[in-house]
């Protein structure tokens, strides 16, 4: 049996204040930048519908990539993955409360997500 190889990941020097400032939690700004974002993709949505009955097919194509590409971003890529680490919200209702509803939106399952990302990290 082999041992896995070592990846030598890169690390971004960083300075600890500033590692502190970028993690600390905050409902308010956390809640703003989570509602915007899916007001943003509820819109493009919106856009992309009507596109398909009203514009040309190159239209709706184009409607549907916006969408596409920003509503990804609602699943694992940002908000499933930074809400299953508890890192969004500094309240933990709001945290699995919204973990639920992207974990719903995006067709997640997020219990087994979070078990399998954290088995992930202590690898």
């Amino acid at each position: 049996m082999t041992s896995e190889p070592k990846i030598p990941w890169y690390k971004t020097p960083l300075e600890r204040q500033r590692l502190r400032k970028l993690n600390t939690k905050n409902d308010a700004e956390a809640l703003n930048h989570l509602l915007m974002h899916m007001a943003f993709v509820f819109g493009t949505g919106a856009i992309a519908l009507f596109s398909f009955r009203h514009f040309p097919w190159p239209l709706t194509v184009a409607a549907l990539f916006i969408h596409g590409t920003f509503f990804n971003f609602l699943g694992m890529f940002t908000g499933v993955h930074e809400l299953a680490h508890k890192t969004a919200f500094e309240n933990k209702n709001l945290n699995e409360f919204f973990y639920f509803i992207l974990g719903v939106l995006t067709w997640n399952y997020i219990h087994k997500f979070r078990a399998g990302h954290q088995a992930h990290h202590r690898a």
